[in-house]
């Protein structure tokens, strides 16, 4: 598997702009999602008053 880069040579492929990219940010969305799921819980937890 080719590393990631920021230059991606055209293929025919991936006739998409680059399926990888957009796979990967996907991935980073929901991963800042969960995060912040995550965050705002643990804050309701340890501050109670908040509710």
């Amino acid at each position: 598997m080719p590393e990631l880069g920021s230059s991606h040579p055209q293929s025919s492929l991936t006739p998409s702009p680059c399926a990888r990219c957009t796979r990967v940010q996907k991935g980073r969305d929901l991963r800042q999602a969960s995060l912040k799921l995550r965050a705002e819980s643990v804050c309701g937890l340890s501050d109670p008053a908040a509710r």
